[in-house]
């Protein structure tokens, strides 16, 4: 039996936006035609988001699911690759070094390639004071996680960086938030 106005099943289409190169997360999915059963849907996302849309994808495999009080679907689908060619540094306006396992130290993604490893990268506060510093910046054991260089914490506020890399300088700002 299906009463009026009630589609049976959920169906919807999944866009998607590659990544820029294959260490890249700039790849993004987004949910659209959405019909089926009966509104409210929720929708979650393989990367713990919900929402219609989701981005800082990576290339590989992901699900989608969207559910309403009645129906439920799960779709798969895959973020591909750019070339290694189009690789460039993507540096992030954001971090929480609160100990979470969480965006606990600031990311420059794909700085940790070969062609960007040649680097220096230091952190200013709002004062243009020095506070940290890095030669071989690399994601891993050269990593700013909001402290001094000395180790000490610094306080939430925002913090300048200049970054050289291969003698092309990068300017810009970090939101550090515990």
């Amino acid at each position: 039996f299906q009463q009026p106005g009630i589609l049976a099943g959920i169906a919807f289409d999944i866009e998607t936006f590659d990544a820029s190169c294959p260490t890249s997360t700039d790849g993004a999915a987004s949910i659209s035609n959405l019909v089926g059963c009966r509104p409210p849907y929720t929708i979650r996302w393989s990367v713990d988001v919900s929402g219609s849309k989701v981005d800082r994808l990576g290339p590989g495999l992901y699900t989608v699911t969207v559910e309403s009080e009645l129906c439920s679907l799960t779709r798969e689908f895959s973020i591909e690759a750019g070339p290694e060619t189009d690789c460039r540094l993507l540096f992030f306006k954001a971090f929480s070094p609160n100990g979470d396992g969480k965006n606990d130290g600031w990311e420059i993604e794909n700085i940790s390639r070969p062609e960007f490893s040649d680097n220096h990268v230091q952190i200013f506060n709002r004062w243009g004071q020095s506070v940290w510093e890095g030669k071989g910046y690399n994601n891993a054991d050269v990593l700013w996680k909001g402290e001094t260089k000395n180790g000490n914490k610094l306080s939430d506020g925002t913090y300048f960086y200049v970054a050289t890399v291969d003698e092309v300088v990068y300017k810009g700002f970090i939101e550090l938030t515990r």
